[in-house]
């Protein structure tokens, strides 16, 4: 099992980590981090590495992320889908990945957390996994050695690695960035993102422990 925060369009390391895991326990009764994935992703556009932001609502420092809510008065969801056509219109599966992100974005959600899980629960789907999702009900400082604690080991301010992981073909520009949002890699690969997530993850370049991968500054 591992236990980790709930991300917005989560990045291609967050799901290689979760790679072969019977269950996923996303932590909910943390105080809610500012500033983090737990409400954006990025991708590549034209010119440059765009991040998709989701406005919250109720964000103050002593609310747990579960009780985190989407602000609806912004028109963000435009915004994303936009963003998304813009950069990946002429990406091999933005045909068939599109139709179910568009919709998942569309759609009012009472939380931040039921919106990732959502999310999270699409990607388990398209990589035929039949790993549980299940969340918190307390906060426990440290889990069992049998328990991998991934909590808070992404930061989107140093989120590219500079780890060796295997290239794909992206859309824009000949430099290739790693780690983007899980987006990216459905897009340009389709059928074989699970493929190249079972080779990160199992790659010299991949600790167990995620803390041990070394980042870069974008």
């Amino acid at each position: 099992m591992v236990v980790i925060e709930p991300h917005y369009f989560p990045s291609v390391l967050y799901l290689a980590s979760l790679w072969g895991q019977d269950k996923i326990l996303l932590e909910v009764k943390e105080h809610y981090v500012k500033q983090s994935y737990r409400n954006r992703c990025y991708i590549k556009a034209a010119n440059k590495v765009d991040r998709l932001s989701v406005p919250v609502r109720g964000s103050g420092e002593k609310i747990l992320t579960q009780e985190v809510g989407i602000d609806y008065s912004q028109r963000w969801q435009s915004v994303h889908c936009k963003a998304l056509t813009s950069a990946y219109s002429y990406a091999p599966f933005f045909e068939i990945f599109m139709p179910d992100f568009e919709a998942i974005i569309n759609r009012k959600y009472d939380s931040l957390v039921a919106l990732n899980m959502e999310i999270l629960t699409l990607c388990l789907k398209y990589l035929r996994l039949k790993t549980v999702i299940d969340i918190t009900s307390v906060y426990q400082v440290a889990y069992e050695k049998d328990v991998l604690d991934f909590r808070n080991r992404f930061d989107p301010d140093n989120q590219f690695i500079t780890a060796n992981f295997p290239h794909y073909p992206q859309i824009f520009g000949n430099a290739f960035v790693n780690n983007l949002s899980i987006i990216d890699l459905l897009f340009c690969v389709g059928n074989q993102t699970g493929a190249y997530l079972k080779e990160v993850n199992s790659s010299s370049s991949f600790p167990c422990e995620v803390k041990n991968v070394k980042f870069l500054d974008f």
